[in-house]
């Protein structure tokens, strides 16, 4: 057996190690002690951020079946929306458990469908390649009614450019940002204006193409060219005033549409007979037109009055303007005294946190109404 013998100095090595590995262990221990301490933090947040995002949903859901409920009672009553609607520019606000739940209806149709133009511009489109490829057959087996309908779009997408390009340039937008946008919208890669087709965007970085078709959203916009300028959110502003993306072709509703839109619904409409138009429309029952044809008669009495002061190029353009009523001038599908789709603004503020929802609603009949689309924001 053998012994070992330490002097004081040896002892005091010995001793500062295991103070040393003391330290280090504590220091482990105090780190797995931290992180495990901030993993069940974080956890629980996440955990009650998720709950509350969850009941959010879950109020916004009942804001929803709320207003399809009511939409229905009002469609129950009658078949025409106007400013005078128990739904319109009013905000709902709720108390709720822990918050305050707002909600406020949009009627979409009050504004111009820009995918009007991309849809018959598609449409169309789709006719030509079906006429060209009928071309081969003999005259005795093509059908008139192609050629028939290829015309009728043709004249219903020229109506539709000329609607919507006369909203543009009455917001004030330069030339080649409407070129831009038309030409973003429809299927052909022939462009109107200055750098405005796909050719231009793929040399973009990152580089992308038009949609070349209906849009989304119109926030799509942000990347057509002239939308890159310095004032763009200010262009686009202006643009959500009186535009709207659905995801079908809509008519206007001419019970909410204001001058600017009526005025361009046809070329020969003045923005004096368009005010007339509002006039009339404000006089009226419920200050709103219950049919179609009401709308047509005040055209017509705004036509009158104004009729002096209307010029035309020619006198023949002058007689076209006569012969045609306002019936053939703006076809029936194009306007309406009601509206089909719907946008739910809800707001559900808990503590210091508010959870904004769109919810995109269309009407189909009275004991139809679907939720097409719902956005939670964050």
């Amino acid at each position: 057996m053998s012994i070992l013998l330490y002097g004081k100095h040896g002892r005091h090595k010995i001793q500062g190690v295991a103070l040393l590995s003391v330290l280090v262990v504590t220091a482990i221990l105090s780190g797995i002690l931290w992180t495990i301490t901030y993993r069940q933090e974080t956890e629980q947040m996440r955990t009650g951020n998720i709950m509350q995002k969850n009941q959010a949903m879950l109020y916004v859901m009942g804001m929803e079946a709320w207003v399809k409920n009511f939409l229905r009672q009002d469609l129950a009553k009658n078949n025409y929306d106007g400013i005078t609607d128990f739904w319109y520019d009013q905000e709902g606000i709720f108390p709720v458990d822990g918050g305050v739940l707002t909600g406020y209806i949009e009627p979409l149709q009050a504004k111009y469908n820009i995918n009007n133009f991309a849809l018959l511009a598609f449409a169309l489109a789709d006719a030509e390649d079906t006429n060209k490829q009928s071309t081969a057959q003999s005259a005795s087996l093509r059908q008139p009614s192609q050629q028939s309908s290829q015309q009728s779009l043709q004249q219903a997408l020229q109506q539709e450019e000329q609607t919507l390009t006369s909203i543009l340039q009455q917001l004030k937008i330069d030339t080649n940002t409407i070129f831009a946008i038309l030409d973003w919208l429809d299927p052909d890669q022939n462009p109107r204006g200055d750098h405005t087709e796909s050719d231009d965007y793929r040399g973009k970085n990152p580089s992308y193409r038009n949609a070349d078709y209906a849009i989304a959203s119109l926030d799509e916009l942000k990347v057509v060219q002239g939308f890159d300028q310095r004032d763009s959110l200010d262009i686009l502003e202006r643009i959500k005033k009186y535009l709207v993306a659905l995801p079908v072709k809509t008519p206007l509703n001419v019970n909410l549409a204001d001058a600017t839109l009526i005025q361009a619904l046809d070329k020969s409409i003045s923005i004096n007979m368009a005010e007339e138009v509002i006039a009339i429309r404000a006089a009226q029952q419920g200050q709103l037109f219950p049919t179609n044809a009401a709308f047509y008669q005040a055209l017509q009495q705004a036509d009158k009055t104004h009729a002096a002061s209307s010029t035309y190029n020619t006198a023949e353009n002058q007689q076209n303007h006569q012969q045609k009523t306002w019936q053939d001038r703006i076809p029936a599908e194009r306007i309406s005294v009601a509206n089909d789709f719907f946008m739910l603004y809800t707001q559900y503020s808990f503590n210091d946190t508010d959870y904004i929802a769109h919810s995109l609603i269309q009407r189909v009949g009275a004991g139809d109404i679907r939720i097409l689309q719902r956005i939670l924001i964050p």
